[in-house]
């Protein structure tokens, strides 16, 4: 794995994991239901690091993928096809394991919701 776009692939996963560690910390601090500035910041910064980390889970992938010469997903259903894929194995020439398992699978496709509620809702 001499590739250098493997620090980028896990510079993104450290990035994913530090926007879900606070994300989990703001919502144990709780807040949400003060009507005021706090419950505005508590919630505001909940769904910043959900959608940030999210997004760099996505950048991981879509690294992984590019290193291992596979083309993305292209589509209105990009996000849930890109989960997918990495969840089952490939099979031919470019054979590979499964990336994800159906755990982690179904663990991304909540964030996954999250980050629509959190782009395309209010709260």
């Amino acid at each position: 794995m001499s590739d250098s776009r493997w620090s980028d692939v896990e510079a993104d996963v450290e990035q994913a994991l530090m926007h879900f560690g606070m994300a989990i910390q703001i919502f144990q601090a709780g807040g949400f239901d003060d009507p005021g500035i706090e419950g505005y910041k508590s919630t505001s910064a909940f769904k910043q690091g959900m959608d940030a980390g999210y997004t760099a889970v996505e950048r991981a992938i879509e690294g992984i993928l590019g290193i291992l010469g596979e083309e993305l997903p292209t589509g209105r259903d990009f996000h849930k096809v890109l989960l997918d894929r990495v969840t089952r194995p490939l099979t031919g020439d470019h054979a590979r394991p499964a990336i994800f398992d159906e755990r982690l699978k179904k663990d991304l496709l909540e964030a996954l919701r999250m980050r629509h509620r959190v782009r395309y809702s209010s709260y």
